[in-house]
């Protein structure tokens, strides 16, 4: 995957019923699971439950598509991470890979 910006990235979501947390003055150079994504990675997290806020806490992926959801999950601060909430992170994760 070249290196693309999160500007870029939020144009190929499908709904553009989406909200940001975090700073998307960034870039984006690869695709990977939440459990091995670094801070140039984007990745996903389906859940939106405790699992969800744990998995997204201890995951060094620079930009994470997250379900949209009531609970309140913060971005990573170390890692200066994003956090875009949508509807169907999978389906928005997948979109994003093929492009790549």
């Amino acid at each position: 995957m070249t290196d693309w910006s999160v500007e870029t990235l939020l144009q190929y979501l499908r709904n553009s019923d989406y909200k940001i947390e975090g700073k998307i003055a960034r870039s984006i150079g690869d695709v990977a699971s939440i459990q091995n994504g670094t801070t140039n990675d984007i990745s996903f997290c389906a859940f939106d439950d405790y699992r969800g806020i744990l998995s997204i806490s201890r995951s060094n992926a620079g930009v994470i598509l997250c379900k949209k959801t009531r609970g309140l999950v913060y971005p990573n601060k170390k890692y200066a991470q994003v956090l875009i909430f949508v509807h169907n992170p999978r389906l928005e994760f997948t979109r994003i890979a093929k492009k790549n």
